[in-house]
């Protein structure tokens, strides 16, 4: 189950960067992937979205995709958290969505 092994990976990778997941969207199949002819993976895409200070989300992401070489960042949004959301004693929280492209093995016979 992809969507089931990305939120478990995401929930126990963000603890020792200080960032905070709140949504995963179930992942889309697409249709087309851009791999190249005869990949035994297709590809779907997930929006992951999430808290965290500059400095944190940007150690977050770099070791992510260290770790993780078979999901792309597609796109990326930050933007300020809400004042509710923010911590006094840590200012400059930011939001994040992201955009991910993940490979994931049919289960199925595949062509």
């Amino acid at each position: 189950d992809c969507y089931r092994w990305l939120v478990n990976a995401l929930v126990a990778f963000q603890g020792p960067f200080n960032v905070e997941i709140t949504q995963v969207e179930q992942p889309v199949l697409l249709a087309e992937a851009p791999l190249p002819p005869k990949v035994p993976y297709r590809a779907a895409t997930c929006v992951v979205t999430g808290t965290g200070t500059y400095h944190d989300f940007g150690f977050f992401l770099a070791e992510f995709e260290n770790r993780y070489p078979l999901i792309r960042l597609q796109s990326l949004e930050l933007a300020p958290a809400p004042y509710v959301e923010t911590d006094p004693k840590a200012p400059g929280k930011l939001t994040f969505t992201l955009k991910l492209l993940v490979l994931v093995k049919p289960t199925g016979p595949g062509p």
